[in-house]
């Protein structure tokens, strides 16, 4: 786990830019004035990982080294400010989670999931709005433009290490049919935790 947390978004090139300034504004009327410096917010535009499309990248990330006793505080704010930068951008698709734990994914839209994750219209059409909203996951809501916003637990990593944030993500993978998703994650784990205990996790 690295010490960043980053709610990333995609947008077509094709979309509106939309100014960083604006979206600055906008993320700092929904948290606490005196921590407005904790939070980076960039905008880039990038085609790694797909040559034929282009997108631009919005993104909000914070360095919570500083707050590990206070981490529950400060990770609250992420699902807001996540909501606020999708009401503005309009994304194809939304993420938030460590830093580490989004690299190997998060350059493909396909079957992927996170801590927070931000379906847009157009996907909750190809996976099923009532499969995304009945999602066994520790929030589900239904966006105003008709996206899904899936919380998959309270936290992305607990007292007892990573345990709930995975069996989470692994329960609500099952119930959308990530199949893809289920192997790739199996595999990884495979590399950083006992067999018996991912194969019990996978059952």
């Amino acid at each position: 786990m690295g010490d960043f947390i980053e709610v990333s978004f995609k947008v077509p090139f094709t979309k509106n830019y939309i100014k960083k300034e604006d979206i600055e504004k906008e993320v700092a009327a929904v948290i606490d004035p005196k921590e407005t410096k904790l939070f980076l917010i960039s905008c880039a535009y990038w085609g790694r990982g797909v040559p034929d499309r282009k997108y631009l990248e919005y993104g909000v990330s914070a360095d919570f080294s500083p707050f590990i006793g206070k981490l529950y505080e400060k990770l609250k704010y992420m699902p807001r400010i996540g909501k606020v930068v999708y009401y503005s951008v309009h994304p194809l698709f939304g993420f938030g989670d460590w830093l580490g734990r989004m690299e190997p994914y998060a350059w493909d839209f396909k079957e992927c999931l996170f801590w927070l994750n931000f379906f847009s219209p157009e996907q909750v059409k190809k996976i099923g709005k009532q499969k995304l909203l009945n999602a066994p996951a520790f929030k589900v809501e239904e966006l105003k433009d008709g996206g899904v916003f899936i919380q998959a637990s309270e936290l992305p990593i607990d007292l007892e290490g990573e345990t709930e944030y995975i069996k989470a993500k692994i329960r609500i993978a099952k119930h959308l049919g990530f199949e893809r998703y289920l192997k790739e994650e199996k595999e990884r784990l495979m590399k950083t935790l006992r067999k018996e205990y991912v194969e019990e996790l996978f059952k």
